[in-house]
């Protein structure tokens, strides 16, 4: 998001909660994820990504989340702290 602003590009608007978790992002220089719980299934988990694991990221097709914290539901991996998505 730092380097949208930066190359004056300005930030996409969605909706109020993705608003939030912009400005919280940006305030505190964490990268913070908002879901939509009812897309997510089960038990949700944060825990040290496998081996050689990935998910599919919004815009950006696989990204390697290898060894770092991750939040996996029980279908799989769906978010991560360390991984940033700028907007297109």
């Amino acid at each position: 998001m730092l380097r949208c602003i930066v190359k004056g590009n300005g930030l996409y608007h969605i909706n109020n909660i993705v608003e939030t978790n912009n400005l919280v992002s940006i305030s505190s220089g964490y990268s913070i994820g908002s879901y939509d719980v009812s897309c997510l299934s089960g038990n949700i988990t944060l825990h040290r990504a496998l081996d050689g694991a990935s998910y599919e990221g919004i815009g950006k097709g696989a990204i390697n989340i290898e060894h770092l914290p991750t939040l996996y539901d029980d279908i799989g991996a769906f978010g991560n702290p360390a991984v940033t998505v700028d907007a297109p």
